[in-house]
């Protein structure tokens, strides 16, 4: 393919030249009503120009077009990402919910001995009740509602 395209280019430039050096005589141009005297390589030099600008344009409409295939290409799949990240969320709340509607309907346990769930750090994001037991909220994040059940499951 390349060895094809180097040799169409040869023959253009190959033929401009010949045309620029033996075109000399003189030609009338009628177009649109207008009649004008110019030379031969002229005429030749304005065609060239024309296709020149005319696969310019080419050149812009197909980058246009796969610039916006592109863009399209890439919306679909921001949006088929997006809906599966709106998906898997669902479903991880629907567990949360369904381990909070479990842990509320099993009683808690007495408050014999240390039942802290404290981590190694000291401090618990999950507020306690006056026993020492962890209050029961609606409002907890993800992060919250896992670390809670994971130590419910420990100590289970």
């Amino acid at each position: 393919m390349i060895v094809i395209a180097v040799l169409l280019i040869a023959l253009a430039v190959g033929v401009a030249v010949a045309v620029a050096l033996q075109a000399n005589e003189a030609v009338t141009v009628d177009m649109l009503g207008v009649s004008a005297d110019t030379a031969a390589r002229e005429v030749f030099f304005a065609g060239v120009l024309a296709a020149v600008v005319f696969g310019v344009g080419l050149w812009l409409l197909k980058a246009s077009t796969a610039r916006a295939r592109r863009r399209r290409h890439e919306i679909k799949s921001l949006k088929r990402g997006r809906t599966q990240e709106v998906e898997r969320l669902q479903a991880e709340k629907a567990e949360l919910e369904s381990a909070l509607r479990e842990q509320r309907s099993t009683p808690a346990p007495a408050a014999t001995g240390s039942t802290d769930t404290t981590p190694a750090g000291g401090s618990s994001a999950l507020p306690r009740d006056g026993r020492g037991q962890t209050a029961q909220s609606l409002d907890l994040t993800a992060a919250e509602r896992r670390a809670r059940a994971g130590s419910q499951k420990d100590q289970a």
